[in-house]
């Protein structure tokens, strides 16, 4: 490189703006920079000066190589150019930490989520005849949203017609390269694979496969040993170990058959998925069952997972619609179960979704009736209730929908789990507490008072999946039950859509794929793309459907659909499960609610109090024009319909006491409300107010009335007392005084006596004169202050009356 150490390229050239040296590779110098045309950062890389032709071949080919490959797993190439005798690569600025500089060893779970990465990266690069030929730590670098990219293709080589370009020679980092590579053979993609086997060796065991042997040795122990068995799980040894094969023709290859060995892993703790059912799960959430067919996660699985080892409580944020519920219940719940956080324990899961008696769902969880209570009556038992629960295992408990405190909550409940949840936040051996929310409610959320506090250091915000991610979700389901898409335009179709959705995407993707797998080609096993046109795309799927059912009903029941389905969105637009008697499910109303549950518009739960029922998810709110439509006619209303069931609520605990009732403007509110869209309950409670209020009124007549009258007799009455008064008081200063005197003479007359023996012993010189004359000035202190406090009394009765 000659003077590469000492070379500062100028500030501007280009349309770049070098702003400062971010470090130096074996190629050349990298520098941070904007491009002023675009407004964006850049990582501008020099090589040195006076490169011979070998070096500017290679800096070149790094170019060509690296700018046929277009995908997030890569780093990508904006343009390549000369400075003076210096060519240049302009690429993407990664934020974020090389591989290298991670902590390891880790986790296997979260290992195979970068190499999920890494080998979606090589994927790619190999479809465009590209190999990479230095995969290492050092050339992997890690976003700051965990994402996994393949950099710095310096010595990769272009593949054409089956012949290397490059010259023969000894390519890679040692400690990475496969036996071929040192034999002097072109690396391959097979070569590639050995890399990545060895770098996923190295983040599970914390060294590389042969870190042990000398450098010298290194290329003759590589070809003539096989790497030591790695002491993990042994379907990712298995993995690793065939990866690290040395023979070629053992290894996968290429990166595309490594990419789907390592999904495979990833997702193969829930077993296999039976080809009878159904794998996508409509606008139902994922449950640890369905491990097998939930693809996506495996990045955000394993960051959860990792944060539960050293945090106890984990709350995952994210807007709705983005698979926070699944992403839990499918994925780090069934992982931590199936003993991903180690340490020994064998853990067991318990879920609740908090709804109005939070507290109840709570004790409900473990069967423990009695649970709610004792945490009402004495918050901080939950910690040691769990901790008990646990023994020598570990218990994971996970709050669904935890927003719905702060939505429909009981608020005596949710002031006692809120404490107790702040507890557990604490710390609680063997425990560890993951709950979910909406981020749109964060702010309600954080005004609790004491979980509130805790929820800035526990929270992981969920993103959206990127569409390389979101073909996962499409294509690995139909893939385990043996089931393929017609063509890959469908699927770039169903992946265009999704994305363009936003976060409300996922769901009305579920629920499109659920309904073309149930359309599929049963003979060929085909989802045929005329099924997709039929139902009007993702976006029109859910809404189509849900019209479907409507158009089913009867005319009355579609009236009575409608009201069900409006009580059970909040004014803040969440869901909220409401029970028969709070939808006045009756005869009149039955058939309409039995038609939305079997068009899995609705769920059923089965509870204590009888039935539950809630919409199946809130992107039915949004993604359901009909609804939607019926929301915004209703909003008002429904905000009125909300205050009237909690007033409902407390006048119902509280025994229908008349004083709970509504009057003044609440009530003109409330009668204002259709009353058939009322439940017989807030219909007692309006009736009761509105006789409570009529009570009041005549009360308060009678009082006026009867107040007159009493005026009168109350001020002769006052004149009469007042004149006793005023005599019996002056009777009572006058006797005062009188007991004041006699003590200020009895003093007085004392005082003489003692006075007298004083002189009388002063005239014998006795020693205890001095005494008695000190008690004579005594008394005549206390005769004095006696005659002062009669004078006062005296005066005190002639001031209140001089007669």
């Amino acid at each position: 490189m000659g003077d590469a150490a000492a070379f500062e390229p100028p500030e501007e050239f280009d349309d770049f703006v070098v702003l400062r040296r971010l470090g130096q590779g074996a190629t050349g110098q990298v520098y941070l920079a904007e491009d002023s045309v675009l407004a964006r950062p850049v990582a501008i890389k020099f090589i040195g000066a006076d490169p011979d032709p070998a070096a500017r071949q290679r800096f070149l080919m790094e170019a060509r190589a690296a700018a046929r490959i277009q995908h997030p797993n890569v780093v990508s190439i904006y343009r390549v150019g000369e400075l003076g005798d210096r060519p240049y690569i302009v690429s993407e600025l990664v934020r974020g930490a090389a591989l290298s500089e991670v902590a390891r060893p880790m986790a296997w779970g979260k290992a195979l989520a970068i190499a999920i990465d890494i080998a979606r990266g090589l994927a790619a690069a190999h479809r465009r005849g590209v190999v990479h030929c230095d995969i290492k730590p050092g050339n992997v670098m890690v976003t700051e949203d965990g994402a996994a990219k393949l950099v710095d293709f310096g010595l990769a080589r272009v593949l054409r017609d089956g012949i290397d370009d490059a010259a023969r020679g000894l390519s890679g980092t040692p400690d990475y390269m496969a036996p071929e590579v040192w034999r002097g053979e072109p690396p391959t993609r097979r070569s590639d694979v050995y890399s990545v086997g060895a770098v996923l060796f190295e983040l599970i065991d914390g060294k590389p496969p042969f870190a042990g042997v000398a450098l010298g040795e290194l290329g003759q122990v590589v070809g003539e040993r096989d790497a030591r068995p790695l002491d993990t799980e042994p379907r990712v040894a298995a993995l690793v170990a065939r990866c690290l094969a040395r023979d070629p023709e053992q290894r996968f290859a290429s990166g595309e058959e490594l990419r789907e060995a390592v999904e495979r892993l990833a997702t193969a703790g829930g077993g296999l998925a039976r080809t009878d059912e159904n794998p996508y799960r409509g606008l139902r959430p994922f449950e640890s069952s369905h491990r097998g067919v939930f693809f996506g996660r495996g990045l955000e699985v394993g960051a959860l997972v990792e944060r539960l080892r050293t945090e106890s409580v984990v709350v995952v944020a994210g807007d709705s619609g983005v698979g926070k519920s699944s992403l839990c219940r499918a994925g780090v719940v069934p992982a931590i179960v199936e003993g991903a956080l180690g340490g020994g324990r064998a853990w067991h899961a318990v879920t609740m979704v908090p709804g109005r008696r939070p507290l109840s769902a709570l004790a409900a969880a473990p069967g423990d009736p009695g649970l709610a209570g004792r945490v009402l009556a004495e918050p901080a038992l939950l910690g040691r209730e769990l901790h008990h629960r646990a023994g020598r295992d570990g218990l994971v408990l996970f709050v669904d929908q935890l927003e719905e405190l702060v939505t429909v909550g009981d608020a005596a409940e949710v002031a006692a789990l809120d404490a107790a949840l702040a507890r557990v936040s604490e710390g609680v051996a063997g425990v560890r507490l993951i709950a979910t929310v909406r981020a749109d409610l964060l702010p309600r959320l954080i005004a609790l008072p004491r979980f509130g506090q805790e929820l800035s250091r526990v929270l992981y915000f969920v993103r959206p999946l990127p569409p390389e991610r979101i073909r996962d979700v499409i294509t690995g389901p139909a893939a385990a039950t043996g089931v393929s898409f017609e063509s890959e335009a469908m699927i770039g179709e169903l992946v265009d859509a999704t994305a363009q959705a936003g976060s409300g995407g996922l769901p009305l993707l579920s629920f499109a794929l659920a309904e073309l797998w149930e359309a599929r080609d049963r003979e060929r096993g085909v989802i045929p793309q005329a099924t997709l046109d039929r139902m009007g795309g993702v976006a029109g799927a859910l809404a189509r459907h849900g019209d479907t059912v409507l158009a089913g009903m009867q005319p009355a029941d579609r009236a009575h659909a409608r009201r069900v389905l409006l009580r059970l969105v909040t004014s803040v637009g969440t869901r909220v499960a409401r029970t028969e008697a709070e939808l006045s499910v009756s005869e009149n109303t039955h058939g309409a609610v039995t038609a939305l549950v079997a068009g899995r518009l609705l769920v059923a739960h089965d509870g204590e109090a009888g039935a539950t029922y809630e919409l199946a998810h809130e992107v039915l709110v949004r993604g359901w024009g009909t609804l939607r439509d019926w929301l915004d006619a209703d909003a008002d209303d429904r905000a009125r319909r909300e205050r009237l069931a909690q007033a409902c609520a407390e006048w119902q605990r509280l025994g229908r006491r008349q004083d709970a009732t509504w009057r003044g403007p609440r009530l003109v509110e409330a009668l204002a409300l259709d009353p058939t869209n009322l439940t017989p309950v807030e219909r007692a409670f309006i009736a009761a107010s509105q006789r409570a209020t009529r009570a009041r009124v005549w009360r308060l007549r009678a009082a006026v009335a009867g107040t007159i009258g009493l005026a009168a007799a109350v001020w002769g009455a006052q004149r009469y007392h007042a004149a006793h008064r005023l005599a019996d008081a002056v009777g009572v200063a006058i006797a005062a005084a009188r007991i004041d005197l006699d003590a200020a003479r009895t003093a007085d007359r004392t005082a003489r006596e003692v006075a007298g023996s004083a002189y009388a012993a002063f005239d014998r010189g006795e020693t205890g004169a001095e005494a008695l004359w000190q008690r004579a000035l005594g008394l005549r202190g206390d005769a004095a202050r006696s005659y002062r406090a009669a004078a006062r009394g005296i005066e005190a009765a002639l001031a209140q009356d001089p007669t």
